[in-house]
């Protein structure tokens, strides 16, 4: 407070009247000796900044004096509370010294309660020394039983070794089961049929494997228990129980890697189970198929209805033949002739197409059972149809011709041995009308097996098409039921299949002849070799239609996290690429480089992209970039380019 008067001493201020006076003074001065009017205004000028800069520098030092007046009176102020602080802490002290008395007399109490205790503790330990020696004595006979223990402990690292070794070896047979079971898994999905009892065998095996690991989870288990309690019992032990342990870690890793096979083996059967339904599915089409044919065949079930008609107009011209008199003229005798020649000719010509007709029929059969399509089957089936209904027609035909010929004969009379003549013709007709009557009793029992069939397929069809939600919740036991169940229908169609194939090999043996059976064996022979080239050719004109996809996530160089809308946008421009003329000309020199000479053209990769490639987005950021195609190694090559070109044009986008 005493530099106040100091800070504003006159002697100090440049704006003071002397100092004024002097500009006034040079101005003066300086207008004598200038006559310019401008100069002289200017001078002006030059002062009235000067004076305004000391008025300023005025106003600051006043500003900084009241600061530090400010300050001041704050430090007085702070001193005054300090002052009052050191006065509460003064009392403090005050009663702390009251309270460190008090405590001192406590001390003094506790002091003498000490000694008191003191003494009892020396009793005590007298007592304790005893108890010592006493728990000497009971260690000593502890360490002859740890001793045995210890011998035990060997003997255990001898069995733990055995059972290594024998993990070992079951290690080596579980790899050499696993290729003999890829190896089996292979040849079943060439065969569905195979594949049932591979399956079977896989799952028995697995749950041998489950079985295997079961035990030794328990015998791991109650190694790691007898672990334990050794290590609580044996402190003096802990480098073996160490050992043990590490044993014990090598013999969980074992049992995790088996855990693992057979997990890649429950993945298998859940990849089988899928090529069951795509069966299923197949059986189905083919049960749709079997009821086509089955209408087809009441068709032909109807053409031989007609047959057995003209047996039985048959048999009424064998009756009018023998109820012809027994006197002719030569001339009719002649004519009952031609016409008993006619009749053997007719009768062998329908042997004949009776024999085609049944070749024609195994040919169908062998047609139903290798065709892998139905609609093989039904145009099979419907060339069948088709020969079936020509074929009546030509018998009809021959029929018209034999009433004819036995209106004539009703019409003129034989003699004796024309008689005789004729009633071997009827015998003979007896015989084709009894045998045209066993190949319908045959058609109508073959119509009736293939309806048992095709309910037994409507019944399969509905068992193997299982609810969506019930696929992804099968369990172990739900895909053990369904097995069994495929298993027993499997049966019950091989059942059928055997009753069908021996009613028709006992079809064969009664009425194929040479030719008709050479026939069939040609027509079975063409269905295989038709057979094995589609399944030969279809991969290779009519290839499966394979997919490769590949993610990628925005990232920044500082992983710093980016905003919805940058994503969003990042997202779009990658989606928008696939449609850029500069991204298609950049890949097509990719392309060049890596020699794909098919996709070089711009036109068509944007083609290919707008048909087979597809785009997901994800909330998260994620791009995933699905391309869909036939040759799988081309389409690895592809995808391959196409995202590293993409990638690349996005770290140059961003910089």
């Amino acid at each position: 407070m005493d530099q106040q008067p100091r800070d504003f001493a006159p002697a100090s201020d440049e704006n003071s009247p002397e100092n004024a006076s002097a500009p006034g003074e040079q101005t003066a001065d300086v207008s004598t000796s200038t006559p310019s009017a401008r100069e002289q205004g200017d001078q002006v000028l030059d002062i009235i900044a000067g004076v305004e800069n000391q008025l300023a520098r005025l106003k600051n030092a006043r500003q900084s004096q009241e600061a530090e007046v400010k300050a001041l009176s704050e430090r007085y102020e702070a001193i005054a509370s300090a002052e009052q602080e050191l006065e509460s802490a003064r009392k403090t002290i005050e009663e702390e010294q009251n309270r460190l008395a008090e405590e001192r007399q406590k001390l003094e109490a506790a002091q003498n309660a000490l000694d008191t205790d003191r003494a009892a503790w020396n009793e005590q330990h007298d007592q304790q020394e005893a108890t010592l020696r006493q728990q000497r004595e009971d260690l000593n006979k502890r360490e002859t039983a740890l001793n045995e223990q210890r011998e035990q402990l060997v003997s255990r690292e001898m069995e733990l070794e055995a059972q290594r070794s024998a993990l070992d070896n079951e290690r080596a047979a579980f790899a050499e089961e696993r290729q003999e079971l890829t190896k089996r898994v292979e040849q079943a999905e060439s065969n569905v049929g195979e594949l049932m009892p591979q399956l079977e065998q896989a799952r028995t095996e697995l749950e041998e494997r489950e079985s295997k690991l079961a035990q030794e989870r328990e015998q791991s288990q109650s190694l790691q228990r007898e672990l334990d309690s050794l290590r609580s019992e044996h402190g003096e032990s802990t480098e073996r129980i160490t050992s043990l342990e590490k044993d014990l870690e090598d013999r969980q890793q074992k049992l995790n890697s088996l855990e693992s096979e057979c997990e890649s083996l429950r993945t298998k059967l859940a990849d089988r189970q899928q090529h069951l339904e795509l069966a299923g599915q197949k059986l189905t089409e083919l049960s749709q198929a079997l009821e086509e044919q089955n209408e087809q065949l009441e068709q032909g079930a109807a053409a031989m209805a007609l047959a057995e008609q003209q047996q039985r107009e048959i048999r009424e011209l064998k009756s009018r033949l023998e109820s012809i008199p027994t006197a002719a003229a030569p001339s009719q005798t002649d004519e009952v002739q031609v016409d008993r020649e006619a009749h053997e000719a007719a009768i062998r010509e329908r042997d004949a197409q009776i024999e085609a007709l049944q070749g024609e029929l195994d040919a169908a059969r062998e047609a139903i059972q290798h065709a892998d399509e139905p609609g093989e089957v039904g145009r099979t089936s419907d060339e069948n149809v088709e020969l079936l209904r020509e074929q009546i027609e030509v018998l009809q035909q021959e029929l018209t011709e034999a009433r004819e010929q036995a209106a004539r004969a009703d019409a003129s009379e034989t003699t004796p041995g024309d008689r005789a003549e004729t009633g071997v013709d009827a015998d003979r007709l007896r015989e084709q009308a009894r045998r045209i009557n066993e190949v319908a009793k045959h058609l109508k029992r073959r119509r009736e097996r293939l309806k048992r069939v095709r309910q037994l397929l409507k019944s399969r069809s509905k068992a193997d098409r299982p609810a969506p939600s019930a696929v992804q919740s099968f369990d172990q036991e739900q895909h053990a039921a369904q097995i069994a169940q495929i298993d027993q229908q499997r049966q019950e169609l091989e059942t059928a299949k055997q009753a069908l194939a021996a009613s028709e090999v006992q079809l064969v043996r009664r009425w194929a002849r040479a030719r008709s059976a050479t026939v069939v064996v040609w027509c079975a022979l063409l269905i295989l070799g038709n057979a094995a080239a589609a399944f030969v050719l279809t991969d290779r004109f009519f290839p499966a239609e394979q997919t490769a996809s590949v993610t990628i996530e925005p990232r920044t160089r500082h992983a710093s996290p980016m905003s919805p809308e940058t994503v969003e946008q990042w997202q779009q421009w990658h989606a928008e690429q696939f449609s850029s003329d500069t991204f298609l000309r950049t890949l097509s020199r990719r392309m060049t480089e890596r020699r794909l000479d098919d996709w070089t053209n711009t036109s068509t990769l944007r083609t290919y992209f707008d048909e087979h490639l597809t785009i997901d987005h994800d909330p998260s950021g994620r791009l995933t970039l699905t391309l869909a195609g036939t040759n799988q190694n081309e389409l690895l090559t592809v995808l391959d380019v196409m995202t590293t070109t993409l990638i690349a044009e996005s770290s140059r986008q961003m910089g």
